[in-house]
C-alpha cells in the first residue's frame, strides 16, 4: 500500500469537513411546522411594540445650531419652502419671522398667522382634482 501524500490527506480531510457539515445543514434545516398565522401576527406586533419603546427611551441627541440665523441676516440658506420670496429667491422676513415665531410658541394655534401657501383658504368654487 502507498504511503498517503499530502493532496490525498487534504481529499480525505475536505471530504469528511464537507460530509459533517452537509448533516449539520440538513438538521439545522429540519424545522417543526411553521406557527399558526395569529400567533406569528402577536410576535410581529411584540417585535414592533418592543422595537418602538426601545427608540422612545432612547436620548434625544443635542442639535446645536451652526450660527447661519445670525451670520446670514436675509436668512439665505434657511430652509423656507412655501414662504412667499422676491425676485432674488430671498425669503421675506415678515414672512419669515411669522414661520419661526409658530414654530417656537406651539405651531397650530398660531396657524392663521403664519403666510405659508398651503394654508391658505381654498376658494368657494375649488373643485377636487381627478387624477
Amino acid at each position: 500500500m502507498a504511503a498517503p501524500n499530502s493532496t490525498s490527506k487534504m481529499f480525505l480531510s475536505r471530504r469528511l469537513f464537507l460530509s459533517g457539515a452537509g448533516g449539520i445543514a440538513a438538521v439545522g434545516s429540519a424545522r417543526a411546522d411553521p406557527p399558526p398565522p395569529a400567533q406569528r401576527r402577536d410576535q410581529a406586533y411584540r417585535i414592533r411594540r418592543n422595537t418602538a419603546r426601545a427608540q422612545r427611551d432612547l436620548a434625544i441627541p443635542a442639535d446645536p445650531s451652526k450660527g447661519d440665523e445670525e451670520r446670514y441676516p436675509n436668512k439665505i440658506g434657511m430652509f423656507t419652502k412655501g414662504l412667499p420670496h422676491n425676485q432674488l429667491g430671498e425669503v421675506d422676513l415678515n414672512a419669515y419671522n411669522a414661520f419661526i415665531g409658530a414654530m417656537s410658541s406651539g405651531w397650530p394655534k398660531q396657524k392663521p398667522l403664519t403666510p405659508l401657501w398651503w394654508w391658505k383658504e381654498a376658494p368657494a368654487n375649488a373643485q377636487p382634482s381627478r387624477h
